[in-house]
Parts: structure tokens; C-alpha cells; sequence
């Protein structure tokens, strides 16, 4: 195996040191209490031993293909708040800094490019890291991906995803079509919950599966079996539409290549301007290494 390709989920830490640092601000009265919690989670990552390949993705502002299919996706959330918008900003500027590779696309989630990476670098050959908190992201663990929760110090290999789940990796997509994603807006099938789900798909393997053999759903060791089939297919086109939702793409189009990933060091002069404006002048030292 090749050296580990570590991608970052950005969106998942920005908004947790957001509600979890407290409120600061530059000399200018601009916020930056998420920007600065960001900045030291990945300085930590970098200090980590030597950092060979790394990449952080972000969401694009406007909305993406799975508002096309369905538009209730994520209308259950509001606006980020008003202090929190710039803050995205100041953290793209500290990761290009950073020397590290930045990826956004229109049309698409940082979900999409994430798994979009992880496809381009496991044919390389290369083990990935993928730091976020965020379960959906467990369709892409395998024997050379690794999901790590760094706040919670928890990491997701394939017996550990099936040790929390109770179903495999490539069986989650089909297993959040089945409950539905209520922080997402994902409708799943009414009355199947995650127990439900993993019975269905421990019996059936897949939501096709359960889908061309309905009747045989009544002979699983599950709560309400006699009655679960009449459910599932009066929702048929519900837990359908719910898959396509929660199923990432790994064929965006990346205008990158393997060495595009491969971390050369920071822009020290870069480093030092961005720091000085947001009042980050003390973090320059933890800087592991600049560019020459």
C-alpha cells in the first residue's frame, strides 16, 4: 500500500468549532472564533506524523442535483448564521495558506468530492483517511478506507462500521434509503427504523433485494414482519427516492492528479499577512513546514 491520502470534510469542523469555541474576534470586529478552531484541527492533522498527500473540501454555496430531485432536500435547515458566513470564507483563505489543496464544486456536496477522491485514490493504490463525524460517509469505508472522527477519537473500519450498524459498508447507502436522514429532510419508510433496516438488509442483502422478494420479508425475525411487506411496497418510490439522495457520486469530473494532492508546505508569506489580519499571529510557530 501506498501512503495515506488524508481528506478533510471541512463543513463538519467548521460548523463544530463554531458552536463549540467561544466567540472571538479580529481587530477589525470581524468574527473568526470557527476559523481559528479550524486552523489548529488542522494544524493538529498536519503535525500528525508526516503529512505525504492532503486535501480539504467544502460545499458549494448554491444548491445541488439532489435539490433537482427532490426539493425538500435539507429544507429543514435554515441559513447559517449571519457571524458564521465569513468565517467560510476566512477558512478557504487559511487552507490555500496552508499550501493544502482546496476542493468546491457547484452542483455538488463535499460528500460527492470526497467520494470522487477516495475512488481516484484507491485506484492508485492509496490508503485514505477521511476525517468527519458525518455517517454518510461510511458507504466509502473498505479494507483501504478509513472514516476518523477525531473529536469523538473514533474511527470506522469495515468490522467497526458492521459492529455499529450491523450491516457493511456497502450496504449503508441502502440502509439510510430505508431510515431516512431527518437532519437531511431524506424521507425514509414510515415505521422502518434502524433495527428495521439492518433486519431487512441482514435478510435480503440490498433494497433491491427486499424489493424482488417482498413476500419474503413475513419470514424474517423482525417486529411487525407480517405486516412489513404491505408497508414497504405501498413506500416503494419513497425508499427509492430516499436512495438516490443518500448515494454519493464518485464520478465527478476533478481537474487533479495524484501529485496535485501531495503536500509541499505552506506559503509563509501568505501565512503571515492572513494571520496577521485575523489575530492569529501566536498560532504562525505551530506551522509544521513551508513551502521552498
Amino acid at each position: 500500500m501506498k501512503s495515506t491520502v488524508t481528506l478533510v470534510d471541512a463543513m463538519a469542523w467548521i460548523f463544530r468549532y463554531y458552536y463549540g469555541q467561544d466567540e472571538m474576534f479580529n481587530a477589525a470586529g470581524s468574527p473568526t472564533h470557527a476559523t481559528f478552531g479550524f486552523l489548529h484541527f488542522l494544524l493538529r492533522q498536519m503535525d500528525q506524523g508526516e503529512v505525504s498527500h492532503m486535501a480539504v473540501v467544502f460545499d458549494a454555496e448554491e444548491k445541488n442535483f439532489r435539490n433537482d430531485i427532490y426539493p425538500e432536500y435539507k429544507a429543514n435547515r435554515g441559513e447559517p448564521p449571519e457571524d458564521l458566513i465569513p468565517q467560510f470564507a476566512q477558512c478557504e483563505l487559511i487552507v490555500k495558506a496552508l499550501g493544502l489543496p482546496l476542493f468546491k464544486q457547484a452542483g455538488y456536496e463535499a460528500d460527492d468530492l470526497i467520494a470522487s477522491l477516495t475512488k481516484m485514490c484507491r485506484s492508485a493504490e492509496h490508503h485514505v483517511k477521511i476525517l468527519t463525524g458525518d455517517k454518510d460517509l461510511t458507504q466509502l469505508v473498505s479494507h483501504g478506507t478509513t472514516l476518523y472522527d477525531p473529536a469523538r477519537r473514533r474511527s470506522f473500519t469495515p468490522n467497526k462500521v458492521h459492529e455499529r450498524f450491523g450491516v457493511n459498508p456497502e450496504q449503508m447507502r441502502d440502509w439510510l434509503a430505508l431510515c431516512g436522514d431527518a437532519s437531511d429532510n431524506i424521507p425514509g419508510v414510515p415505521g422502518v427504523g434502524p433495527k428495521t433496516a439492518t433486519g431487512l438488509l441482514n435478510g435480503l442483502d440490498s433494497l433491491d433485494g427486499i424489493y424482488d422478494n417482498l413476500e419474503a420479508v413475513a419470514e424474517l425475525p423482525l417486529r411487525g414482519a407480517k405486516k412489513l411487506g404491505a408497508k414497504l411496497e405501498t413506500h416503494r418510490e419513497v425508499a427509492y427516492l430516499a436512495q438516490q439522495l443518500v448515494t454519493l457520486k464518485d464520478d465527478v469530473e476533478l481537474d487533479v492528479r495524484m501529485e496535485d494532492l501531495e503536500y509541499k508546505g505552506a506559503d509563509k508569506d501568505a501565512c503571515e499577512t492572513l494571520f496577521e489580519e485575523l489575530g492569529f499571529e501566536d498560532s504562525f510557530d505551530l506551522i509544521p513546514r513551508f513551502s521552498v
